[in-house]
C-alpha cells in the first residue's frame, strides 16, 4: 500500500556576579532514586561532514551532541541537571582555508555494516583552522513533545542533513528502513540547527539531588529549554542570531511557553523571532475526544474526510486530498457545525440530512451518526472506518491499517515507525558520531502524565493556571504566543499539520489560527499529506523543509 503524494534582537543584563553556561558536565553522581539509568554520562562528540543540497551545492558542517547545564532558577544557579543538546552548524571557509572532509562523507550508513565513522564520517584534522560562526544566520531549536521524550524523531526527520530512511511502501519489511541517507533538502543551507531532548531524556539527566517529579511542569519545562538554548548560544557566539523554536506534540505546547521564557530569563533575554507549531496541541483543551465538545466534533470531520478518501471510502468528488479536506472544512465550520450547537433540538428529517451528508464525507454510515448524535470521536471513527476489513486505523497516521487485536490497542502508525527511529538513533550517535555505546541514550523516563503539572503560574507568565486537576484552570497556552505577535516587531507564527494524523487535526489548527489576536500576515498554515510525524512520507518531508526556509529567509525586523 503506498501512500498517495501529494531576526531577533539579544539583549545582555550584566549582574555583579553572572553565571557561566556549562558545557562540560560534572563528574558522575551515583545514581538518583528518582531518576531512572545512570548518572550523569560525560558526553561530547562532533565530526565535520559534508552533504549536497538540492541544488548541487555542497554543504560543509559540523554535527556535535554534548551535555549543556541547566540552573535551578533564576536565583539559585546550581544545575539542576544537565540537557542532552545536539547541533548541526555550517561551516564557511575563509578566503585562505578549506573544510575538511572526506570526500564520501555523505555514504548512508546501515544498520548490520561497519560503523560509518571507519568509512565515511572523519573528522578533520585538528591542525584544519576552525571557521567563526556567522551571527546573522538564523538559528532553529527543534524538539518533540511527551511531555519528556527525547527528540529523536525530529532529529532524524530530514530538517537536519541525516534522515531515516522510512520506506515509501508501507508493506515493505520494516527492516529496509533501519538506515541513514541524507537530506539534499536541509534546512542547513539556511539555519542552524539545534535539536534538544528535555533532561532526562537523550544522554541527559537529573542532578542526583533533585525530586524529579518536582519539576514535572509545563513552566518549568518550558523554563529549562530556554535556559539551556540561551546557554548555548551565548558559548557560541550566538546570542544575536535570529532564533526560531520549532516544537511537535507537546511541543507545541513548550514551544509558545519557551518564547516567552526566553525573553524571562535572568541573565540573557533573547526576542525569538518565531515559533512552527508540527502536529498543534496548544489548543488541545478544546480540541480533544471530551464528551459533548461540540468544536471538536467539528474540528474532527476534515481528518475524517482525508481518511475516508485515501481508503477509498469517501463519497465525496474530490480531485484530491487537499480537495477532500477543503470540501470537509468548509461542512464542518458550517451546515456542520449549526447541527452541533442545535443538538437534540434539530428536527429529525434535518438530522437525518445531516447524517447522510456525514456518511459522504467520512464513509461511516449514516445509522452510526444518528445513534451517536451526530458527533462520533476520531478514537471510534479509527475502528468503524475498515469495520467491514476488520481492521483499525492508525493513531498518528491513519494511512495505515492492520487488524485491531482483542487483548491490545493496535496502532500501526507507532509500530512502523517507532522501531525504524530507534534503530537510526544508534546509527546517528554510536556509529556516525562515535558516541560510547555503553552510555546509555533515553528515549521517555517512564510514567510522567500522572505527575504532570499543566499549569503555568499566574497572569505574569501570560497564563492562568492553577491546581494539576482542576476544572478551573484557563490552560491558556496560545497566550504567550499571542504576546510574541504583538510585542515583538516581526515575529511571526507558522502552523504545520499532517491531514492524516488524527491526535492533532488540520481542524485543531484552524480553530487556533482564528482565535489568534495577530498583525495581519504574521501566521502561516501548511497542511501536507501524511500523518503526525509529518516527514516519515518523503516528498511531504522535502515540501516542510521548503516551506520552513520560506518562513527563515524573511528578515526579521528587530523591535524598535
Amino acid at each position: 500500500m503506498k501512500p498517495t503524494r501529494t531576526q531577533s534582537r539579544c539583549r545582555m543584563t550584566s549582574p555583579a556576579t553572572p553565571a557561566t553556561p556549562v558545557a562540560d558536565p560534572a563528574p558522575a553522581n551515583p545514581a538518583s532514586p528518582h531518576q531512572p539509568g545512570p548518572a550523569i554520562p560525560t558526553v561530547d562528540s562532533a565530526k565535520r561532514l559534508s552533504f549536497t543540497n538540492e541544488s548541487g551545492e555542497r554543504i560543509d558542517y559540523e554535527a556535535r551532541v554534548r551535555l549543556i547545564s541547566v540552573p535551578r532558577s533564576d536565583s539559585d544557579r546550581r544545575p539542576v541537571g544537565r540537557m542532552s543538546v545536539t547541533s548541526f552548524v555550517r561551516l564557511f571557509a575563509g578566503p585562505e582555508q578549506s573544510v575538511s572532509a572526506q570526500p564520501n562523507a555523505s555514504e548512508q550508513v546501515v544498520a548490520g555494516q561497519p560503523a560509518a565513522s571507519d568509512r565515511s564520517a572523519e573528522s578533520a584534522p585538528a591542525s584544519a583552522p576552525a571557521p567563526a560562526a556567522d551571527p546573522s544566520r538564523p538559528i532553529m531549536v527543534l524538539f518533540n513533545g511527551g511531555p519528556i521524550v527525547a527528540s529523536t524523531a525530529l532529529l532524524l526527520s530530514g530538517i537536519a542533513p541525516k534522515r531515516a530512511a522510512f520506506n515509501e511502501d508501507l508493506d515493505a519489511p520494516l527492516r529496509d528502513s533501519f538506515r541513514l541517507e541524507d537530506s539534499p533538502s536541509s534546512l542547513l543551507a539556511d539555519c542552524d540547527l539545534l535539536v534538544m531532548d528535555a533532561i532526562g531524556c537523550g544522554y541527559g539527566r537529573y542532578e542526583p539531588d533533585v525530586d524529579v517529579e518536582s519539576k514535572y511542569s509545563a513552566g518549568e519545562d518550558a523554563r529549562q529549554f530556554a535556559e539551556a538554548a540561551a546557554a548555548w548560544m551565548v558559548l557560541e557566539g550566538r546570542e544575536s542570531s535570529p532564533l526560531y523554536i520549532l516544537g511537535e506534540s507537546y511541543g507545541t505546547v513548550r514551544a509558545p511557553l519557551m518564547a516567552k521564557a526566553m525573553l524571562d530569563l535572568a541573565e540573557t533575554q533573547i526576542s525569538p523571532a518565531g515559533v512552527i507549531l508540527m502536529g498543534n496541541t496548544t489548543n488541545i483543551q478544546e480540541m480533544h475526544d471530551r464528551p459533548r465538545s461540540v468544536a471538536a466534533a467539528a474540528c474532527s470531520l476534515p481528518l475524517m474526510a482525508a481518511a475516508a478518501w485515501y481508503h477509498g471510502k469517501s463519497g465525496l468528488d474530490a480531485k484530491d486530498w487537499r480537495d477532500a479536506v477543503d470540501q470537509a472544512r468548509a461542512y464542518a465550520y458550517g451546515p456542520y457545525l449549526n447541527a452541533l450547537f442545535a443538538g437534540s433540538r434539530l428536527p429529525g428529517p434535518q438530522r437525518a440530512t445531516v447524517a447522510h451528508e456525514l456518511e459522504r464525507y467520512t464513509g461511516v454510515k449514516a445509522s452510526h451518526w444518528l445513534r451517536n448524535h451526530l458527533a462520533i470521536s476520531k478514537t471510534r471513527f479509527r475502528s468503524l472506518l475498515l469495520e467491514d476489513e476488520g481492521k483499525v486505523l492508525g493513531v498518528y497516521d491513519a494511512r495505515y491499517a492492520a487488524p485491531e487485536s482483542p487483548a491490545f490497542p493496535v496502532d500501526p502508525s507507532s509500530t512502523r515507525v517507532t522501531p525504524v527511529l530507534a534503530a537510526c538513533s544508534h546509527l546517528f550517535y554510536n556509529d556516525l558520531l562515535g558516541v560510547d555505546r555503553a552510555i546509555p541514550r533515553i528515549e521517555a523516563p517512564g510514567d510522567v502524565w500522572s505527575a504532570w503539572d499543566w499549569s503555568v503560574g499566574g497572569p505574569a507568565d501570560g497564563v492562568v493556571g492553577g491546581a494539576k486537576k482542576s476544572p478551573f484552570d484557563e490552560f491558556d497556552y496560545a497566550a504567550p504566543l499571542e504576546f510574541c505577535l504583538n510585542q515583538i516587531a516581526g515575529f511571526r507564527l507558522m502552523v504545520a499539520n499532517g491531514c492524516y494524523d488524527t491526535i492533532t487535526t488540520v481542524g485543531a489548527s484552524d480553530a487556533l489560527i482564528a482565535s489568534m489576536n495577530a498583525p495581519d500576515g504574521s501566521i502561516v498554515q501548511h497542511i501536507y499529506p501524511a500523518g503526525h510525524m509529518t516527514y516519515s512520507d518523503r516528498e511531504s518531508a522535502i515540501a516542510l523543509n521548503h516551506d520552513l526556509a520560506a518562513f527563515v529567509a524573511r528578515p526579521f525586523v528587530a523591535q524598535a
